[in-house]
């Protein structure tokens, strides 16, 4: 089974290329004796790649981390996740002004793990003294997601806008850390069974083999004899239309002739959940709900594609996040924007291409 997919020609042009950029020599001519060890160099090499065995590809990768493990993936053509920032949007309001107010693009807010800036000017006028703005952080990294209600302050320089109001009113994600070495190492060691084209575990490592893609689900026959369906599960949640492409292209390349395979995202079904909690101390009162809501957010977005849910299971989560709750309540609970209870999450919400993700949760303290 071939692990590299580079042919004689690629390593030979690797060589020289890396010649002419880390010594003094500018060209290497037909049948000089440095192009006569290069091709000899590049034989022995090719003639090795081709003879790897499976142990020993495994105990390479085993032993590699870092920017060695990046090397390898690079070799199998296998891309190590990079960490993404976060993006979302902010309401901006300001009091009653006789003069406009603008505020420039890459304006920074500050939140308590970071920084943000806008994406885009806006202008604060007499009649518009509330505007929304879209935002980026500056770094990448799970920890730059930012729940709906977070304290933001803007940093501006003059003190006359010091009394603009920036609010958090939904949450700004998709945020997430570069891929670690045992998520990647893991892709490496699967790919070399996506050059086997045509079968169901091909195209599930060509799938996984792109970088935001946690998990994929195959369904054959979805739309007629000859078709299977590959449904996206996103590391960031909902699967954007630019990472199903890719995932397309990949599974694509590995297909067998004839073959109808379809990429698609999960039918997103969104969860929003209004609860009344009552606690010991309202002094903790943020920290309380934000382990609340993030609690039921993990519920909710790890839960499989074609799982279903029970509101009692919602209490319990929210109960069991803090040893500060006394008491919990479910007041509604909506699904797409339709009050729902348990027979209709059942019955009306269940299905195998569904997929719950977790929306505006609500928690009254």
């Amino acid at each position: 089974m071939a692990y590299f997919t580079e042919t004689l020609s690629d390593i030979q042009s690797r060589i020289v290329n890396s010649i002419q950029s880390n010594s003094a020599i500018s060209r290497v001519s037909p049948g000089s004796n440095l192009k006569m060890l290069i091709d000899q160099f590049a034989a022995n090499l090719f003639e090795n790649q081709a003879s790897f065995t499976t142990k020993e590809f495994r105990t390479l990768v085993n032993s590699a981390s870092g920017e060695f493990l990046d090397a390898i993936g690079r070799l199998v053509q296998i891309r190590r996740g990079v960490g993404k920032s976060a993006s979302g949007e902010v309401k901006i309001s300001y009091g009653a002004i006789s003069n406009n107010i603008v505020i420039p693009k890459g304006t920074m807010i500050r939140f308590p793990a970071g920084v943000l800036y806008t994406t885009e000017s806006v202008t604060l006028t007499s009649d518009a003294t509330v505007k929304h703005v879209y935002v980026d952080t500056f770094m990448p990294g799970d920890d730059m997601n930012i729940p709906a209600g977070t304290p933001l302050t803007m940093l501006f320089n003059e003190a006359s806008k010091a009394s603009i109001v920036v609010t958090c009113e939904q949450s700004i994600d998709g945020a997430g850390d570069t891929e670690s070495d045992d998520n990647y190492r893991f892709r490496i060691l699967n790919s070399p069974v996506s050059n086997v084209a045509g079968n169901e575990t091909s195209i599930r490592m060509a799938a996984l083999s792109i970088p935001g893609v946690s998990d994929v689900v195959i369904i054959p026959k979805t739309r007629g004899i000859g078709t299977t369906e590959v449904f996206v599960k996103s590391t960031a949640g909902v699967a954007s239309d630019s990472l199903l492409r890719e995932v397309k292209i990949a599974v694509d390349r590995v297909c067998s002739c004839g073959e109808n395979v379809y990429v698609s995202s999960p039918n997103y079904l969104f969860v929003d959940i209004t609860l009344t909690v009552k606690v010991q101390n309202l002094a903790n009162k943020i920290s309380i709900d934000a382990l609340i809501k993030t609690s039921l957010e993990e519920f909710i977005n790890n839960l499989e594609m074609g799982d279903i849910f029970s509101i009692d299971q919602l209490d319990t989560i929210a109960s069991q996040s803090s040893n500060a709750v006394l008491e919990c309540n479910i007041d509604s609970v909506l699904i797409n924007d339709i009050t729902a209870n348990d027979y209709m999450i059942k019955n009306n919400f269940a299905g195998k291409t569904n997929k719950f993700i977790s929306g505006n949760i609500t928690v009254n303290l």
